[in-house]
């Protein structure tokens, strides 16, 4: 309950309290982890096609999009 409740004895209470920051540029987005905007939805897209690439038989096409991912997500 709001205002009831006690602070114990030798405890801090630091950095943010508050809902996740956004990440404003693309260093902080790799250093986080977090992806924003189109970088966000980039894999699951690349990975849709990479899909739909191996049902039709274009291995070679799945496998160019699954390196695309790998390269988005930082993984080499």
């Amino acid at each position: 309950m709001p205002g009831k409740q006690k602070k114990g004895v030798g405890t801090e209470i630091t950095g943010s309290t508050g809902a996740q920051t956004e990440a404003t540029s693309p260093h902080q987005e790799q250093v986080t982890g977090k992806r924003t905007g189109q970088t966000a939805d980039k894999p699951s897209q690349l990975a849709t096609e990479a899909r739909k690439m191996a049902k039709a038989g274009d291995e070679q096409g799945c496998m160019k999009k699954l390196a695309e991912i790998k390269d988005v997500i930082g993984e080499k």
